[in-house]
């Protein structure tokens, strides 16, 4: 029956999914932190400082991308990042300890969590599914 739909529930279970889980994660670090800006869409280079001549070399090397910082460099901080859902809403963790460095220290807490623009798409992923759910309800009504 619609009358038992709880948005509580439901967001809850959205979040929950696996597919907006990577979603989440997706937005944080490919959209974000590989364009090269943090949560609040300041470039990471003018927070913690660009790459080292030697850093550009190895980028270079690797076929990654030095004109700006990414913070990916064998990719373990962005594979470290976990949704954590929660009723009313989620967080975002990942570890940011590196080789004894704390990426935290250097590019600020904003490194973890969604731009504007970020928190737009995902709304629009909610949207999206709370209106097939609420479409599903009403067929079996």
């Amino acid at each position: 029956m619609i009358t038992s739909l709880s948005v509580d529930k439901l967001a809850y279970k959205i979040t929950n999914n696996t597919e907006t889980k990577e979603l989440i994660i997706r937005l944080n670090t490919d959209e974000q932190l590989f364009q090269g800006i943090d949560s609040t869409g300041r470039d990471l280079d003018s927070i913690g400082g660009s790459y080292s001549p030697l850093t550009i070399e190895i980028k270079k090397e690797k076929g990654q991308p030095y004109d700006r910082v990414t913070l990916k460099d064998t990719g373990e901080f962005y594979e470290s990042f976990k949704v954590n859902p929660y009723k009313g809403g989620f967080s975002i963790s990942a570890d940011a300890i590196k080789d004894q460095d704390d990426l935290t220290k250097e590019w600020g807490d904003d490194i973890i969590g969604l731009t504007d623009a970020s928190r737009n798409e995902l709304v629009n992923h909610y949207r999206n599914e709370i209106i097939r759910e609420i479409k599903r309800k009403l067929r079996n009504v």
